[in-house]
């Protein structure tokens, strides 16, 4: 691993803490952006995930009881247009991502109060024209290493804006800093040796659903292999069945596949229940089961722990693979197809 991509990984906290700041920065001082029913975060990538993980943590910020939009589109979701009361953050790393820019000029255009996090671009351009507000982040890294960047920036701005309490804040930077990041990279490099040369299905709960998305995009990113996830309870309607002629008819999948599940003991008893009971049929079938247990005290702590686990299970796989963990060449080749 090379000293580049370890530093993305081990300065998260940095990054974290500076986001912070920035969001901090921005005040909303408009009713308009404070008294909000909807909270609707617009992204794509790498720059969807503070949204995914701001939902997943809603439960635990007492004063951001809103509901909570993640918007992977074009346009607005048709849900928030009944009411004028709610607020649209639009999170574009590159600041050109088109979904994105076209859900902010819908947002202009309908009159909504809206706030840009992106390090320039078209994006940046469009708030500076239109007096809107904006956090600018530092340029120059993957939209997926810059996480602690436009994480930071959500928070600092309710921070600022007392939707995050001074003492929620603290904890969330107290988990960052807090970091195993020796015992981490040691245990994803033993983990790594077990998922290689097998396609990952990440399983884990709803309440664990941001956590098992940063698996994925990182397999996919910067390992550039095919992952999947799903969730219980519903997994267990259909997905699970598949398991059922492996171990007889399909033999050949079973080498193929490897189950991450993401073992929450804080999950509620049904779901816990329904995980031990699911991978005793896993294991019947014959494919390789990981388990990923979450022990942390928090969500803050849990949520972070899966993104460095990830992250670097990911790139040691890479490096098996003699694939290099940063760019995302077919995905930049096919924005340009499209443009043509």
């Amino acid at each position: 691993m090379n000293i580049k991509t370890e530093k993305l990984i081990t300065g998260f906290y940095d990054q974290l803490q500076s986001g912070i700041k920035s969001g901090m920065r921005v005040k909303l001082n408009t009713a308009s952006y404070r008294n909000f029913n909807d909270l609707v975060i617009c992204g794509m990538g790498g720059s969807a995930l503070p949204g995914d993980i701001l939902k997943s943590w809603r439960f635990y910020l007492k004063k951001l009881n809103k509901n909570i939009v993640i918007h992977k589109n074009y346009r607005l979701p048709d849900s928030i247009k009944r009411t004028r009361r709610s607020l649209i953050i639009c999170i574009s790393y590159s600041g050109n991502t088109e979904e994105t820019i076209n859900a902010y000029q819908e947002s202009i255009r309908h009159k909504y109060s809206v706030i840009a996090i992106t390090s320039g671009g078209k994006l940046a351009q469009l708030a500076k024209k239109n007096k809107k507000p904006f956090i600018l982040v530092p340029t120059g890294i993957p939209p997926r290493f810059a996480l602690g960047y436009q994480l930071g920036a959500i928070i600092g701005l309710f921070a600022e804006a007392n939707l995050i309490s001074a003492k929620e804040k603290n904890s969330i930077l107290k988990s960052a800093r807090e970091i195993k990041y020796s015992a981490i990279k040691k245990l994803s490099l033993s983990a790594s040796k077990k998922i290689s040369d097998r396609i990952p299905v990440i399983y884990a709960s709803e309440a664990n659903k941001a956590s098992a998305y940063l698996f994925k995009i990182n397999f996919n990113e910067n390992t550039k292999i095919p992952a999947f996830i799903n969730f219980f309870p519903e997994l267990n309607h259909n997905e699970f069945n598949s398991f059922a002629v492996l171990s007889k008819k399909q033999k050949h999948f079973i080498k193929n596949l490897i189950v991450i599940v993401l073992k929450d003991k804080k999950d509620i008893p049904e779901i816990v229940r329904r995980i031990r009971v699911t991978e005793l049929f896993i294991k019947r079938s014959g494919v390789k089961l990981l388990e990923v247990k979450l022990d942390q005290a928090s969500i803050f702590e849990k949520t972070f722990y899966c993104l460095i686990l990830s992250q670097w299970i990911s790139i040691f796989l890479a490096q098996k693979y003699g694939v290099n963990p940063l760019p995302t060449d077919l995905i930049e080749r096919f924005k340009k197809e499209l443009n043509k």
